[in-house]
């Protein structure tokens, strides 16, 4: 149990209910602001830096990239190391692992088309076995030392970790990063080639080859099973709710699981509020949504922002893409996020059965009066039927020699530089058709915070020149506010779990872990819903990997080799049985795999689901059990305040 004198003195002053309050609303918006401080500054600036330094998108996205995407719980675990003491972080990172596991597994089941996630192979076999390397590392050098603490030789046990276990933890990334950069090479010489029907299905006729020559297809997509971005599966449990053969209906957790599907597309989560098989078509003029590859995002693993949904028109010789389909016709100076335009040079199908499309596009506009040079952007289809008519008509409306569209209007002019399409809305602005929703509530409560996060790091994505001093200048901004976060949180959290009478380290596994993971389920659901759902899993599998190795291994290293090579300070309870708990996991869930052929059904996400709410039930009850057990009068009933 906590020690109930690690409550701060200002508790008792304020009262326990509203510091309860306080604590929990402050842990919240500190969970948000390291969501939004990471996924919208850092991972978008570390992108433009990859990309000036031309570091290899498989040795970004495992390194820099990845990086990027774990800083919280990175940053959680040195501030917890560095300055609160306390085994916070090493708890946080144990409960990410168990929750990135489970739950982004189950989030990306359930939001899969078809209700049926197919997972590549070759792809799990390293991300499964790096990670289950990393937990046996782990776990070793967990138990492989305890003493109790210099200052009370009569005191519980402390793990000792010596200076050369974060140096191993840090090697094996590593080789981690090595591995990666060359996986191709290594299928190649062990002779890997995916089943037939699985990855090598035929194009349809329509669509033989790329018309053009294309270098290669891009990583968002490299080894996504093709099955996962279509709607039916021949091996689908989760049919109509028709009753089958027989007159026998679907069962009730199958109903539930369709029941729950819906609720969640309800509540918006996706950050989709269209129906993606809509089309409009007119005599010369076709209009659906697409999605279209962020180049902020290209190098990450899975995110949100990778694949932006579009409400895209597609006229001759011209397309145009709106952010939202309501602003189709509205003025361009009524609103910030007008619609994009673009002459239409080129059409390639890149990949047929994944729906995916290289347009080569020229500027409309050039108000700055500077030549702009043209580009190729990456759209994805949400359906096959989508994919076949929004073809067609771009085929047909293809200009290439600029008779239709000119590449600019110089009658046309702008009172400022015309907006990229990667341009994200700024974190300042009212949220689209938010009124007096929760929404607009939660932004104007949020509005101080926001101007200060947008006051203070530059925001790349809508940057159009200097564009690598802004990501230096960003990086740097993005760190300290990393930094200043994660302390907070790590208090404020300790402070929570102080008043709960539980300890530092199931703290971390439980609130601390969902917190900084939440983002990163949402982003998994995201993607998953749009064909990507092997992605989400093998990035959860990847981001335990990073999670382990860098984010103990390297504040171990760093700790150890500022004081004396050893590190003394990790209470024995309470980590190593979670760790235990995190191997059994991954080793029932490869079984799983090879039972089903690597494919995950809905039944299996409720499975995983149950999984963590019972980890969670257990991690915390196993306190009070224990506190009853000692004749405790109540965890948080009679804290002992300290200044």
């Amino acid at each position: 149990m906590a020690d109930e004198d690690e409550v701060p003195a200002w508790v008792g002053e304020l009262g326990a209910a509203p510091s309860y309050v306080l604590l929990i609303t402050g842990t919240l918006v500190l969970f948000w602001a390291l969501s939004v401080v990471c996924e919208e500054r850092f991972v978008p600036a570390l992108s433009v830096i990859c990309e000036r330094c031309a570091i290899p998108d498989d040795i970004a996205g495992a390194t820099i990239m990845a990086a990027g995407a774990s800083s919280p719980e990175v940053f959680s675990s040195l501030v917890a190391l560095f300055i609160t003491h306390s085994s916070l972080g090493v708890g946080t990172v144990v409960g990410s692992e168990i929750f990135n596991h489970l739950c982004i597994c189950a989030g990306s089941v359930l939001s899969a088309k078809g209700g049926v996630l197919i997972l590549d192979k070759a792809i799990v076999a390293r991300e499964a076995s790096f990670y289950l390397l990393s937990l046996v590392l782990l776990l070793y050098f967990l138990t492989l030392e305890s003493a109790p603490e210099s200052d009370d030789p009569g005191g519980p046990a402390h793990i000792v970790i010596r200076w050369w276990a974060g140096f191993i933890l840090v090697a094996c990334y590593g080789a981690y990063v090595v591995v990666c950069a060359t996986f191709e090479k290594i299928k190649a010489c062990v002779g890997y080639a995916p089943p037939p029907g699985e990855d090598e299905e035929a194009a349809p006729d329509e669509y033989p080859t790329p018309r053009r020559s294309f270098r290669r297809r891009p990583s968002l997509i490299e080894d996504e099973p093709t099955a996962n971005f279509h709607d039916e599966f021949e091996e689908s449990h989760d049919d109509a709710d028709e009753p089958a053969a027989g007159g026998r209906r679907p069962s009730l957790g199958k109903r539930l699981n369709s029941s729950t599907i819906e609720l969640v597309e309800e509540m918006n989560l996706f950050g989709m509020d269209a129906k993606l098989e809509e089309m409009e078509q007119s005599p010369g003029e076709l209009a659906c949504h697409v999605f279209r590859a962020n180049r902020f995002y290209r190098n990450c693993r899975a995110s949100a922002h990778a694949w932006e949904l579009r409400w895209c028109v597609v006229k001759d010789g011209e397309v145009a893409t709106y952010r939202h389909r309501d602003e189709v016709g509205v003025k361009f100076w009524t609103t910030r996020m007008r619609a994009m335009r673009y002459a239409l040079r080129g059409v390639t199908v890149v990949d047929a059965k994944r729906h995916l499309v290289a347009l080569d596009l020229a500027p409309v506009y050039d108000a700055g009066g500077a030549e702009e040079k043209r580009s190729r952007a990456f759209f994805l289809a949400p359906n096959d039927d989508v994919f076949s008519e929004w073809v067609r008509r771009l085929e047909s409306a293809e200009d290439p020699d600029g008779r239709v569209v000119p590449d600019r209007k110089s009658d046309v002019a702008a009172a400022e530089p015309h907006p990229t399409d990667d341009e994200e809305p700024s974190l300042v602005e009212w949220p689209h058709g938010s009124k007096l929703s929760f929404a607009g509530a939660c932004h104007v409560a949020l509005f101080p915070l926001k101007l200060a996060l947008h006051g203070t790091i530059v925001d790349v994505r809508l940057q159009t020149e200097r564009l690598g001093e802004h990501a230096a200048a960003a990086c740097v901004a993005c760190v300290v506010w990393l930094a200043v976060l994660s302390l907070f949180m790590c208090s404020f959290c300790e402070t929570l779990g102080a008043m709960l009478g539980l300890p530092d380290a199931v703290v971390g596994i439980t609130f601390s872990a969902v917190g900084t993971s939440l983002p990163n389920l949402v982003a998994s659901m995201v993607v998953a819903r749009k064909g990507l759902g092997n992605m989400a899993v093998s990035n959860a599998l990847g981001s335990n990997t990073f999670n382990v190795l860098i984010g103990l291994g390297l504040p171990w290293l760093a700790f150890c080799l500022s004081h004396g090579g050893v590190y003394h300070g990790l209470p024995a309870e309470d980590i190593v049985v979670p760790v235990l708990v995190l191997v059994v996991t991954l080793l029932l869930f490869l079984v799983l795999l090879l039972c089903t052929g690597f494919r995950l059904y809905r039944v299996h996400a409720a499975a995983f689901l149950g999984a963590y709410v019972a980890f969670l039930v257990w991690a915390v009850g196993k306190e009070y059990l224990g506190a009853a057990d000692d004749a405790d009068p109540g965890p948080g009933l009679a804290p002992k305040y300290v200044a």
